[in-house]
């Protein structure tokens, strides 16, 4: 199954604002902040927190708190498919999530790291673990 998607990475200055035009089949938005907080009608969200959007309207709109912030923008069209999830995996089969953990603890799909590295920590760690 294929669908429609955006993945933005934005850094924002101390109390500066930004707007996204949001495309029209997208019903799934989410944004992840990395560093700072954000201001999202009215909705503070901090550092290392996960804001779900509505898909109303068609224009997002950021402002940054006072230490700046850098977030991650995750926005779709729906899938329109059963998908379970446990954690953090999610399939569209038990049997899915099963090897995607066993994956996951032989250390083949990723290395877990601390949310709150910097980005040169989280550069050094992948460099260190790289091809596992």
């Amino acid at each position: 199954v294929t669908s429609d998607l955006t993945i933005l990475r934005a850094e924002m200055d101390r109390f500066s604002a930004w707007r996204h035009d949001i495309s029209c089949n997208h019903e799934t938005m989410i944004i992840y902040v990395r560093t700072g907080s954000i201001l999202i009608g009215g909705n503070n969200v901090s550092a290392h927190c996960t804001a779900h959007l509505s898909s109303e309207g068609d224009v997002l709109s950021v402002e940054a708190g006072p230490e700046g912030a850098d977030f991650l923008l995750l926005s779709g069209q729906p899938l329109n498919q059963t998908l379970l999830a446990r954690g953090s995996m999610v399939s569209d089969s038990r049997a899915g999530l099963e090897k995607a953990f066993a994956d996951y603890e032989r250390g083949e799909i990723g290395t877990p790291w601390p949310e709150r590295y910097r980005d040169d920590e989280w550069r050094s760690h992948v460099a260190k673990h790289k091809g596992r």
